[in-house]
């Protein structure tokens, strides 16, 4: 679990970078969760998810007042809204993930096979499993199957990457038609219906931010692009998913090393999309005052333990009340 949110916090800091912060806000938004609902988190990991919620309220608060002022910029309005209407974070999520989920679909068939496709690929499984848990209660089943099966699809490509059995000349390279479902439609009806409705239903659209690619912004994306489905051969590929588990950890372990030096990666779990809590914003506010308030605690008892060392009573006096008085507010 903290490698996944490792992960997931390194991908959000990609964003932010290319100028997608309203993907990295969420990615982030994902990451506090991950971290809260694991039982046995590190100090690190505790600190890490303070600083995440920091950084959200940093990044509302920048976007809110910005897009109150007179001259602000299209854009900051539509990430404005994408921060408050959840039903519009939710379309402007699946249109982007499909979309780069596409494009690498296309260059396992035609290339590059490289470091920044594997990278792409755990993009698309953290981006996933990030919508299938912040608005699980509002994606139907029909979707949730469609997008569990994509995360699926994904580790087992990174499986044959790893493995060489895709873009090496000495292997047997993919064979893109294997992948090709005659049974389903090549666009995904259900997002693409839900899509449609938001535009026809809302005045104030979401547009201006989709991208192309995962690079270039705020370039509108007028529909859920076009999806080539994985399907023929999906039970013996299924089958191959815990045999490659090995596999697949190796990589993942690449990826994260070089990323992020948070925490030593672990082989990597089902995205649990549906198993943890979700918090209110209260709650999450909640638990981390009390974790920070611990974390003080322990820091003035150190340092009445300091002062005793050096028989400076009236100090050790002092922390050990401070700590005693937060002890009582918790």
């Amino acid at each position: 679990m903290a490698s996944n949110a490792a992960r997931v916090v390194a991908t959000a800091k990609d964003f932010d970078k290319v100028g997608l912060g309203i993907i990295g806000y969420y990615l982030q938004l994902y990451a506090v969760e991950l971290i809260l609902s694991e039982e046995d988190r590190s100090q690190e990991m505790t600190a890490l998810a303070t600083e995440l919620l920091d950084t959200i309220e940093a990044f509302k608060k920048e976007i809110g007042g910005e897009s109150e002022a007179e001259d602000s910029d299209k854009s900051l309005h539509v990430m404005n809204t994408l921060i408050h209407d959840q039903e519009k974070a939710k379309i402007y999520m699946l249109n982007f993930t499909m979309s780069l989920y596409n494009e690498k679909l296309k260059q396992l068939k035609d290339g590059p096979w490289d470091v920044m496709l594997k990278r792409s690929l755990w993009c698309c499984i953290d981006l996933f499993s990030c919508i299938l848990h912040l608005w699980k209660e509002n994606i139907s089943e029909t979707s949730t199957n469609s997008l569990q099966k994509r995360i699926k699809y994904c580790k087992i490509y990174l499986s044959k990457l790893a493995k060489g059995e895709i873009g090496s000349s000495d292997e047997k390279t993919l064979d893109y038609a294997d992948f090709a479902d005659d049974s389903e439609e090549i666009k995904d009806e259900d997002v693409d219906h839900q899509t449609s409705d938001l535009e026809n239903n809302n005045n104030d659209k979401v547009e201006g931010l989709a991208p192309k690619d995962q690079t270039t912004s705020y370039e509108p994306v007028d529909e859920v692009p076009e999806f080539i489905d994985d399907a023929d051969s999906v039970n013996e590929e299924e089958q191959t998913v815990d045999k490659n588990e090995d596999a697949i950890t190796k990589d993942e372990q690449q990826v994260v090393k070089k990323e992020v030096d948070l925490t030593r990666p672990s082989a990597p779990s089902e995205p649990a999309a549906a198993e943890h809590k979700s918090y209110t914003k209260d709650e999450l506010t909640k638990i981390m005052d009390r974790a920070s308030k611990i974390e003080q605690i322990q820091k003035l008892a150190k340092y009445a333990i300091s002062a005793l060392n050096y028989e400076d009573l009236p100090t050790a006096k002092d922390e050990l009340t401070k700590a005693l008085d937060l002890l009582n507010s918790i």
